[in-house]
């Protein structure tokens, strides 16, 4: 093939490429613009009525619970006739008003459905009508629910169209007039250091006498313990004594904080506070804490993890769980301290071990390595002397002791304060092998006799300077 041929070919080749490209172009259209169209979908809302609280004249909802109406005062407060004096959950009142004049379904179901009753609204579930400041007035029934549970069948101011409100927008039209209390019985305190509580006091069927503790006043001597949460309080009854402070902690903190699952009752009658258990009530709350607050509570007694309350003098009977109320069933023996007596040595000035054969009387006076103890004109090993203290200090309480013991007592010690004041401990003769403490005249727990014995046995060490094992 000659170069011309060649050429020739080549052109034609090259022409029947741009005519073909010349043909597609023709042919081939711009996509559309779709983003138009796409934002401009979708279904408009509906809207019932889209009326305010502050345009709100009076709301009626009638549901299984009876019959709630929820009125405005001039000065634009939503409020309940049946519930004046009784501590009112506002945003409550104010959820049920505005679910029944803030109106917008889901969907329009049915324009005109030939038979209601297949959505429940012949025999509403429940009926609500509001009644607005300019004169107008919204109605809304609603009946079953609808299928997947989304929401529930809806009709407006007697027409006939069938609509679905959202399950969320309505679940306030269910509340009777109990729901719309406030269930708080005492405050939640986060941090139990920022709170002071002044005295708790716990009473009731369950004590024969009142348990009351009250808050120890910081001094030079008990500043340092009071720092790491010790002998902040004294237990003045039944008993006058220390505390365990670890327990005692517990139970204040669980009176704090508490909070009712329901009203059970509004405005009781007395028959209804016999027939809940608290016209003569099993466990009994006094709290003073803060500035001079007061709460009181009063139980029922426990029944199915419950107990019924009433708090001051509000007319509300509350159902609550007992699982955190660790107070309701505290009792003194739980709380007071296991050892008896425990005065701090560098406050005394005379301590009298006395059996019914000899008395031994140490004087004491000094500080830290100044201290000095004599027994009559002899000075005392300090470092001895103070191993035997804390042998009268260990006197501890072994088991609950019921009336007055009648015999001589077995030991008997004297603590004189360098301020004036005494405090006696004696164990006298009770059950076999224990002793009856009295302190302060006052009966008190057994002991081990074993007590008695170390304590005679150690008293002969000190004085004849011999080692003291505390």
């Amino acid at each position: 093939m000659n170069k011309k041929v060649k050429s020739l070919i080549l052109g034609l080749v090259v022409v029947a490429v741009l005519a073909a490209a010349l043909v597609l172009l023709k042919n081939t259209k711009p996509a559309a613009d779709t983003s138009s169209s796409q934002s401009s979908a979708g279904a408009s809302a509906i809207v019932i009525s889209d009326k305010k609280q502050d345009d709100i004249s009076i709301v009626k909802v009638k549901n299984s619970k009876g019959e709630l109406v929820i009125k405005q005062s001039a000065d634009n407060n939503l409020y309940v006739d049946e519930l004046a004096g009784l501590p009112v959950n506002n945003l409550a009142v104010m959820s049920v008003a505005t679910q029944a004049t803030s109106l917008s379904p889901l969907e329009l179901v049915d324009e005109n459905p030939s038979d209601i009753s297949a959505f429940g609204l012949d025999k509403p579930v429940i009926e609500t009508y509001a009644e607005f400041k300019d004169g107008s007035t919204v109605k809304m029934k609603l009946g079953n629910k609808s299928p997947a549970n989304v929401g529930v069948y809806a009709s407006f101011n007697d027409e006939n169209k069938v609509y679905i409100m959202s399950t969320q927008a309505i679940g306030s039209l269910d509340f009777g007039l109990n729901n719309l209390v406030t269930l708080e019985l005492t405050e939640t305190i986060t941090d139990n250091s920022a709170v002071k509580v002044n005295s708790i006091e716990l009473g009731g069927t369950l004590r024969s006498k009142p348990l009351r503790l009250e808050a120890v006043e910081t001094t030079a001597e008990n500043e340092q313990a009071q720092g790491y949460g010790l002998n902040l309080y004294k237990m003045v009854s039944p008993l006058n004594s220390d505390i365990n402070s670890q327990a005692v902690d517990e139970m204040i903190a669980s009176a704090f904080g508490m909070n009712a699952e329901t009203a059970a009752v509004l405005n009781p009658s007395a028959q209804q506070l016999a027939e809940y258990g608290l016209s003569n009530p099993y466990s009994t709350l006094l709290l003073n804490y803060g500035e001079n607050k007061q709460v009181s509570i009063k139980v029922s007694q426990p029944n199915g993890g419950y107990v019924y309350a009433l708090k001051d003098d509000i007319k509300i009977i509350y159902k609550l769980s007992t699982e955190k109320l660790k107070w309701i069933e505290t009792l003194y023996p739980s709380v007071i301290s296991r050892l008896v007596l425990l005065p701090n040595i560098e406050t005394v000035e005379k301590v009298t071990v006395s059996s019914p054969e000899k008395t031994y009387v140490f004087e004491l006076s000094g500080k830290d390595d100044k201290f000095i103890a004599k027994y009559g004109n002899t000075l005392l090993d300090a470092a001895n002397f103070k191993k035997f203290y804390q042998v009268l200090l260990s006197i501890s309480r072994d088991s609950v002791a019921e009336g007055t013991p009648s015999g001589k007592p077995a030991l008997t010690i004297k603590y004189q304060y360098f301020d004036g004041r005494v405090d006696t401990i004696e164990l006298v003769p009770a059950a076999t092998r224990k002793m009856q403490i009295v302190v302060n005249g006052q009966p008190d727990f057994y002991t081990l006799e074993t007590n008695v014995d170390k304590i005679l046995s150690d008293v002969e060490k000190v004085i004849a300077d011999k080692p003291v094992n505390s």
